[in-house]
């Protein structure tokens, strides 16, 4: 028996231990508590059978420099763990990357920002699809983490289909990587975790309501149900307002007398034909009583459209009857496009455009729209949308008069050219009621101040940029979708919305160049330190 006390320690160390990492490969039977405490048990066994040799061992001097060593030992393992607990709750992460590929956009934080419920992701994918976690390049569970650092309020859990049959019955999973999002009683399901789907699908499950985007038509209108990919419908931008949770109908004035209750924007898109009287003053009367509008025009190469010109006027948008042409347009597009194409800027001081100051929307075919000067009551008007400084407005649209366009002789007549103006209409507040007084010592009056409706209107000289043929083009779609939310009052849907990010940008080396460098560091750089170290034995010998 005393010859077996010895190895009780060694033995309940190698059984915890032992255990420990059977536990890793596949689960234990009864699980890993039974075998750790049998483990310590022998430790404890031991020290019980050799309590004499233990006391005669503490008092001797090299165990006490040892316990020094080791309490010493622990209050640094106690330091990098309290270090380490810190960092876990406060975590700093760093995107190097050029295109920020590794961090959320600017849409997407502000999404998050303005949570104030939970929001549950199960994340069902295979073990090998989930990865560990220390694959900085983008397995799921970093990709994830950047979500839950970004807000308390999202919560993910990861869940392989293949162990937990449960889950993969009761939420009927077929394919992986499936994402269900849950906030409360509602769900929403998604096949894809690009940061697009993810904070689409947030969208869905946190927006009370939806709000309604109204086409009108009924005078040659751009058609938001045109699918062509090439063609002037408008179903690509259709398609990015549902995404972002707007439901989108056609109208007709002439038929409804008035604008539906439900719309909270209207878009008159590009009509042909000016619009009837009625029309105009239904879209006047709904502006008056705190509407929103957004007028995409074209030039009138054909039928002038005084009614709508003056309606625009009417809240100090000057829309001109005009052409506005961009002298250097073919030099921006390398001969690929005339001058009837324009490169824009934008106004970084506008809630609309502020995040789009970087890009430079693509119009085509635009007219001129000017904020006026004139000071109207209730009405501000200011410019959104510019040609700098290389553009002018060509007033005859003759084929031979645009044939016969000069560079030289325009030279002169170049200058900024606004293309898009907004302008905000508060009516005129009411005659202030009088105020009852109150019987000392009753319930005070309910203040019964009203607010005056601001009516908002967004006026650009060009339809051609939100098409589908154009919609793909850096800022077109952002300018477009950022108007309507604006509008809307949609505050945190202005910006620039999530989109995939480019591949990194790559150092290529000619073949010229890679041979000197690979000559340098397999001779070169050796060789050096042979010479040095030949030159130094040398230095010492003499």
């Amino acid at each position: 028996m005393q010859r077996t006390i010895p190895f009780l320690a060694p033995l309940g160390l190698a059984v915890a231990l032992g255990a420990w990492i059977v536990q890793q490969l596949r689960p234990l039977p009864g699980g890993l508590g039974p075998w750790l405490a049998a483990g310590l048990a022998l430790v404890v066994v031991h020290l019980l059978m050799r309590w004499e040799d233990v006391a005669r061992a503490l008092g001797s001097r090299q165990t006490k420099y040892g316990a020094s060593s080791v309490l010493f030992s622990l209050a640094f393992l106690g330091i990098l763990g309290l270090g380490n607990f810190l960092v876990q709750k406060h975590t700093k992460r760093w995107d190097l990357t050029k295109t920020q590929r590794y961090s959320l956009q600017e849409p997407t934080l502000k999404l998050l920002a303005g949570l104030k419920d939970d929001v549950s992701i199960l994340y069902f994918q295979t073990k090998d699809g989930l990865g560990d976690g220390r694959n900085a390049l983008g397995d799921a569970r970093d990709q994830m983490r950047a979500w839950e650092l970004a807000s308390p309020h999202i919560r993910v859990e990861y869940i392989n289909p293949l162990v937990d049959a449960q889950k993969q019955r009761e939420y009927d999973i077929k394919l992986v990587p499936t994402l269900i999002l849950k906030r409360g009683a509602r769900t929403e399901r998604i096949s894809g975790s690009s940061e697009q789907d993810l904070a689409n699908a947030i969208l869905k499950v946190t927006r009370e309501g939806q709000k309604t985007v109204c086409f009108l038509e009924g005078e040659g209108e751009v058609n938001p149900d045109e699918g062509d990919p090439r063609g002037r419908g408008l179903s690509e931008g259709k398609k990015a307002l549902e995404a972002l949770q707007y439901k989108t109908k056609k109208f007709m004035l002439l038929r409804d007398n008035q604008v539906p209750a439900d719309c909270s924007a209207v878009v008159v898109a590009a009509p042909q034909a000016d619009l009837p009287v009625p029309a105009v003053d239904g879209l006047r009367q709904y502006v008056t009583a705190g509407g929103k509008l957004l007028v995409l025009l074209e030039p009138e190469f054909k039928d002038p459209q005084p009614n709508l010109r003056a309606l625009l006027a009417e809240w100090n948008l000057i829309a001109g009857q005009d052409l506005v042409l961009d002298l250097f347009a073919a030099r921006k597009f390398a001969d690929r496009a005339g001058p009837e194409t324009l490169v824009t800027s934008v106004s970084g001081s506008e809630e609309a455009t502020r995040d789009l100051i970087a890009f430079h929307p693509v119009f085509h075919t635009a007219r001129s729209i000017e904020a006026g000067t004139e000071g109207k009551p209730g009405i501000e008007a200011r410019k959104l949308v510019w040609v700098d400084e290389t553009a002018w407005k060509q007033l005859d649209f003759s084929d031979q008069a645009l044939r016969s366009l000069q560079s030289a002789s325009l030279r002169s007549q170049l200058t900024t050219v606004n293309v898009a103006a907004l302008a905000t209409i508060k009516a005129p507040s009411p005659a202030p009621t009088p105020t009852p007084t109150a019987v000392p010592g009753s319930t005070p009056l309910p203040d019964t101040e009203t607010k005056t409706p601001e009516g908002r209107v967004i006026a650009m000289g060009d339809a051609d940029f939100a098409t589908n043929a154009l919609y793909a083009m850096p800022g077109n779609s952002d300018l477009f979708e950022n108007s309507v939310a604006w509008l809307a009052q949609d505050s945190d849907l202005i910006s620039i919305r999530p989109k995939e990010q480019q591949e990194e940008g790559r150092l290529i080396i000619p073949d010229g160049q890679m041979l000197l460098l690979i000559l340098f560091a397999l001779a070169g750089l050796p060789g050096l330190f042979v010479v040095l170290g030949i030159a130094t034995w040398w230095r010492r010998r003499s």
